[in-house]
C-alpha cells in the first residue's frame, strides 16, 4: 500500500496497523471463510491465498503510483532535469527530483482523496467476489488474475509515456528551433542557451499540466481495480 510499504515507516508502526486492519474486518468476513473442519494444509493454504489477495490490492495502487514516477523520469530527461537527483523514500535511493515531486505530490492526493478507503473497501469486496477456494487451479478466476496483472503492467507502462508526451514534444520542438537558430547565427551559444530555455520551458509545462497529471493518477487508480475486476470507489 502507498505510504504505509515505504521502507521509513517503521516495521513496528505497520505490524500494528497490520494488527489493527485484522480486527476491524473480522467481524465483517463472510463465516464460510471460517471453517474448524479444514485440515492444516488447507487452512494454510487458504491464508497463504489471502495473504495473496490483499498483496496484490496493494500491489496495484503502487503500480499507479509507478506510473507517474516513470512519467517523472521521462519528463527529467525531456527537462534537462535528470541530473538534478534527491533522495527518493519510496525506492530508498537517489531518484529525479521531478520524478520525487510527482511521487509525493501523487501519494498526498491518494491520502487526500481517500485513496486508502478505496483500498480498504476493494478488500472487503473480495470476500464476496472472491469465493473461498478461489485459488483452485481449475478456478477461472485465478487464470484471469493474471491475465489482469499483465494487462495492467501494460496500461501503467503506456501512461507513464503517456505524461511525458506532452514534455518530449516540447523538448523536440526546442531543439529544432535551436538548430536552426545555430545554423543561421553560429555566434550565438546555442549549448548554454538551449539548456536554460529546456529547463525553463520544462517547469513552465509541469506547471501547466500538474492538475491535469494528479487527475489522471486518481483515473488510474480507478481503471487499474477495474482491470483487476475489483470494485472501486
Amino acid at each position: 500500500m502507498p505510504f504505509l510499504s515505504q521502507i521509513e515507516v517503521s516495521g513496528r508502526f505497520r505490524g500494528i496497523a497490520c494488527v489493527a486492519i485484522t480486527l476491524a474486518f473480522d467481524p465483517l468476513v463472510p463465516d464460510e471463510y471460517f471453517s474448524s473442519s479444514l485440515p492444516f494444509t488447507w487452512a494454510f493454504c487458504r491464508f497463504l491465498c489471502e495473504f495473496l489477495v490483499g498483496f496484490f490490492l496493494g500491489l496495484v495502487a503502487r503500480f499507479a503510483l509507478a506510473a507517474v514516477e516513470l512519467g517523472g523520469y521521462f519528463i527529467g530527461f525531456a527537462s534537462g532535469l535528470s541530473s538534478a537527483t534527491m533522495f527518493n523514500p519510496n525506492q530508498s535511493n537517489q531518484g529525479s527530483i521531478v520524478s520525487l515531486f510527482l511521487t509525493t505530490a501523487a501519494i498526498t492526493s491518494f491520502l487526500v482523496l481517500d485513496g486508502h478507503h478505496a483500498l480498504f473497501k476493494n478488500l472487503l469486496t473480495t470476500y464476496t467476489t472472491l469465493t473461498p477456494n478461489w485459488f483452485s487451479l481449475e478456478s477461472p478466476l485465478l487464470n484471469d488474475f493474471f491475465k489482469g496483472i499483465v494487462t495492467l503492467s501494460d496500461t501503467m507502462f503506456r501512461a507513464g509515456l503517456q505524461l511525458s508526451i506532452p514534455f518530449l514534444l516540447v523538448n523536440t520542438v526546442l531543439q529544432f528551433a535551436l538548430g536552426v537558430l545555430g545554423k543561421l547565427v553560429p555566434q550565438i551559444q546555442v549549448f548554454f542557451l538551449g539548456m536554460s530555455l529546456q529547463i525553463l520551458l520544462g517547469w513552465f509545462v509541469l506547471l501547466v499540466s500538474f492538475g491535469a497529471m494528479l487527475l489522471v493518477y486518481e483515473k488510474l487508480n480507478t481503471s487499474a481495480y477495474s482491470i483487476m475486476g475489483f470494485a472501486h470507489g
